[in-house]
Formats: structure tokens, sequence, C-alpha cells
């Protein structure tokens, strides 16, 4: 599940990008984003975190601490993005237009942030959490991925990012960066088959994919700088179904985050999702039972 949906109503977006039509976003660039992504200080109590997400086409994504609005981010320009959601070819731009601020030396420092008619703001970048590359695994499946430690003394309690449906894989988007500013570590990682990862994620089952899971937080257990009872899981839409299984079998499962994760089975979520899909698409209320029937036998 993506997040473009989190974007401004519809409406008032159609309104917007009429005023900005000259706005053309260039092709997704995950490993230039990595210069961009971290937290940037707007106020003492309000902040901005961004980084790419695979699941949004691999755009830059941002959080907004005071206002807790997620969007997507869409670059014009090499330092200049706008917030805004894709409907098929065309991009419809949101209100938010932001400037990245680099030094003599190329390096980002800061950016100003701008709210529809408000004045700008400027931002100053603060310290980036260190990302280190990982390797674990479970069995003979090797995952790869990407632990992020807060810029703070450890050992920090720790939560592994899983997925959601699909061959899904780095990069996570901003939760990694801001969850570091509050001193929380975080392992990211190509789910098997996917990215840098072996295996096959089209043959797993909800138990191969929490066994991923608690190999993972068998990783974390082992480094002095994470401390093994705080280590929890956060699933992610389709995986909101593996976390709790990987959590009933280890106790070394702190807690678990739900993240839209389904409470009913996977056949009722299919059935559900069939019957609601046929609907909007515009087919009649017998056409729709139709559907489910033939989806459920």
């Amino acid at each position: 599940m993506g997040l473009s949906f989190y974007a401004t109503r519809q409406t008032s977006v159609q309104t917007l990008a009429t005023r900005q039509t000259s706005v053309q976003p260039l092709t997704a660039n995950p490993k230039g984003y990595e210069q961009y992504s971290g937290n940037y200080r707007l106020a003492d109590d309000r902040f901005i975190s961004l980084g790419a997400f695979s699941e949004n086409g691999d755009r830059l994504t941002f959080y907004d601490s005071k206002t807790r609005r997620v969007g997507v981010l869409y670059d014009s320009s090499d330092t200049e993005f706008v917030s805004g959601v894709m409907q098929g070819n065309e991009f419809l731009a949101g209100n938010i237009r932001l400037t990245f601020n680099k030094d003599g030396r190329g390096v980002v420092t800061g950016l100003t942030w701008q709210e529809g008619e408000a004045s700008p703001v400027s931002a100053r970048k603060i310290n980036l959490p260190p990302n280190e590359e990982v390797t674990f695994h479970n069995g003979d499946v090797t995952l790869r991925g990407t632990l992020t430690l807060p810029a703070t003394r450890g050992p920090y309690p720790a939560i592994v990012l899983l997925h959601g449906s699909g061959p899904a894989r780095r990069p996570f988007g901003m939760w990694q960066y801001f969850l570091a500013r509050h001193g929380i570590a975080t392992l990211t990682y190509d789910k098997r088959g996917a990215g840098a990862s072996t295996g096959d994620w089209q043959t797993a089952s909800f138990h191969d994919l929490a066994g991923d899971a608690l190999a993972a937080v068998q990783f974390l257990s082992t480094r002095k700088d994470i401390n093994p009872r705080q280590v929890g899981l956060w699933g992610n839409s389709n995986s909101g179904w593996v976390v709790p299984i990987a959590a009933s079998r280890s106790p070394n499962v702190a807690f678990v985050i739900s993240r839209v994760g389904s409470a009913v089975p996977p056949h009722e979520n299919v059935l559900y999702e069939i019957e609601n899909s046929a609907r909007q698409s515009g087919l009649t209320e017998q056409e729709v039972n139709q559907a489910v029937s033939l989806r459920r036998r």
C-alpha cells in the first residue's frame, strides 16, 4: 500500500494542478535521493522526515511531525520538489514546494519549505543517522538489508520493518529517519526473492516470511549496539498477517506494530477486495455477486 492517498483531496489537487502546469516530474532516482534523506528542523517542535519509498515508485516521501501529513514528492529539477499524485500519466500537483540548499561542496545543508501561499520556511538538516548494509540468513535464504542507527549513544531499541505484498524491497521511506530521531534503530531488508535477497517470495508461506522476520530479530540480538530485550516487528499491509505469527513463535519479539494490516483471514480479505473493486468499476450488483461467488468457489 502506497502513500499517494494521503495527499491533498483530489478536488483541491486538481485546482492546484491547473495553476502549476509547468511542473514536469523527472524520472525517479532513489540513489540520487539518498543525499536528501534524513530529518530537517523547521522549528523546535516541527521536523520534516524524508526518504525514498519503493512502494511509491522509489519517489521521495515526507512526514511532517506537527501536521502529521504524509505525502510523495516529485522533482522538477535537481533541488526543487513539489508534492503531488500521479493519475495514469497525469501529474496532479499539491500545495507543498520545497527547495534543497547545498554548500559550496554540493552537500545538502537544509531546505526551504512552502505550503500554499504561506511564507517559505527554512530548515536545517540535522545529524544524519548512519546506515549500515547488513546480511543475515534464514536457512538457505540470504537476506540483505539496511540498519539505521540513531545519532545518540546505544544500546538502542529496534524495529524490523516488514513488507507489503509482492516483490517488496528497499528503500522503505522516511520512517527509519523519523524513528532514528526518537532514538530507535530500524532494520529494513529486501523480501526474499526481491532486490538483493535470494529465495522466492511467490512460493513463500506466511510462516516462511515469519521465519525471515525472526532471522532479522536474531541478527539484531547479536549486536552490542542493540538492546535484545527491546526488538519488535512492524507489519505493513500484507505483513500485518506475518508479524503476529512471528511473535507467537519467539519470546524474543518484544512488541508488534501492525500498520494497515487486515483484521480478517486472507481469503475473506480477497473476497472483500474483489467485491469493492467490481462495484467501483461500475458492475451491476448481480455481476458483483457473480464475481464474488466465482472467486469463493
